[in-house]
C-alpha cells in the first residue's frame, strides 16, 4: 500500500512537472515495492521511471538501467497490462531519442495489445493515438497523424468528457498538425477551442495549460500574417505561464515577432530575458 501510494504521489508530482520529486518518489517505490513483493507496483513504477529517465535524455546508463528493470518486471509477471504499459513507455523513449520509424513500428504494436485490454474509446487507447499523431507530425506523414489525433479527440471526449486536460491535450495536436497542413482556420478553431474548453478553471496545471494554447493560437495567428493579433496573444498567455520556466516561452514568441518586425534590440533584449529564465530554471 505504501509503494502504491508513492506512485500516486509520483503521479501528482509530475502533474506539476516536479521531475526531480517525481523520480525519487518512483526510486522508493521500486524499492518497497522489492521488498515487499509487490511485482505489480514496482513494475508500474520502473515504468514511470524509463518515461521520465528518456523525457530527460541526461543520462543513457539510467534509460538503459530501467529498460532492463521493466523487462524483468515484465518477465516475471507475465501480466498482459503491464506488458502495455513498458511497450507504450519504450516507444516514448525511442521517440525521444528521434528514431521514428521504430517508435512507430512499437506504438502500432502497442495500439493493438491496448485495444485488445480495453474498450476502443478508452482513455489509455486513445493516448496511443495521441502519441501516433505526434509521431507523424514529427514524421510529416500528416494525414496518418490527423486520423490519429481525431480518433484520440472523440475517444476522450466520449470517456473523460470536452473539458478534462487529456481531451484538451489532443486538441492541441490536431490544432498543431492542421498547423503544419497549412490548414489554418482549422488550426485556429482548434487552439481557441483548447483555450475556450480550460475558461472554468484556475489551477496551476490549468493555467499552464491555457498558456500552452495562448501560445499555440499566437503561432497560428502569426502564420495567417495577423502579427498583431498574434503579439497580443502571446502577451495573454504571460498571465498564465506566470511560474518557472514557462515565463520564458512567451517572451521567445515575442522575441521572434519583433525580429520579423524589424525591431533588432528589441529581439535580442526578450530573448535574453527568455533564456535567462530558463537557465535559472533548468540550468544553463
Amino acid at each position: 500500500e505504501i509503494s502504491a501510494c508513492l506512485v500516486g504521489s509520483e503521479m501528482c508530482i509530475r502533474d506539476r512537472y516536479e521531475v526531480d520529486d517525481a523520480i525519487e518518489a518512483l526510486l522508493e517505490a521500486v524499492t518497497i515495492a522489492e521488498g515487499a513483493d509487490a511485482a505489480w507496483v514496482g513494475g508500474i513504477a520502473a515504468t514511470h521511471l524509463l518515461r521520465l529517465q528518456g523525457a530527460q535524455q541526461t543520462n543513457v546508463t539510467n534509460i538503459e538501467r530501467w529498460r532492463r528493470v521493466t523487462g524483468a518486471f515484465v518477465e516475471r509477471l507475465g501480466d498482459a497490462f503491464v506488458t502495455a504499459e513498458v511497450m507504450l513507455a519504450e516507444a516514448d523513449v525511442v521517440s525521444g531519442l528521434g528514431e521514428f520509424r521504430n517508435a512507430r513500428t512499437l506504438l502500432e504494436s502497442t495500439l493493438e495489445l491496448h485495444e485488445k485490454l480495453y474498450s476502443p474509446t478508452h482513455p489509455k487507447v486513445a493516448q496511443v493515438h495521441v502519441r501516433l499523431a505526434r509521431l507523424g507530425l514529427s514524421m510529416g506523414t500528416l494525414d496518418d497523424a490527423r486520423s490519429h489525433a481525431e480518433a484520440a479527440m472523440a475517444a476522450m471526449e466520449t470517456t473523460l468528457g470536452r473539458h478534462d486536460l487529456q481531451t484538451v491535450g489532443a486538441v492541441r495536436v490536431a490544432a498543431r498538425i492542421a498547423l503544419a497542413d497549412d490548414r489554418l482556420e482549422d488550426a485556429q478553431t482548434l487552439a481557441r477551442r483548447s483555450i475556450d474548453d480550460l475558461l472554468l478553471f484556475s489551477t496551476p496545471r490549468h493555467d499552464i495549460d491555457r498558456g500552452t494554447g495562448m501560445l499555440l493560437l499566437g503561432d497560428i495567428l502569426d502564420a495567417k500574417g495577423e502579427h498583431d493579433a498574434a503579439q497580443e496573444t502571446y502577451e495573454k498567455a504571460k498571465v498564465f505561464h506566470y511560474r518557472g520556466r514557462w515565463r520564458a516561452y512567451p517572451l521567445l514568441r515575442l522575441s521572434k515577432l519583433a525580429r520579423t518586425a524589424g525591431d533588432t534590440k528589441g529581439a535580442r533584449d526578450l530573448a535574453r530575458q527568455g533564456l535567462a529564465i530558463l537557465d535559472a530554471d533548468l540550468g544553463p
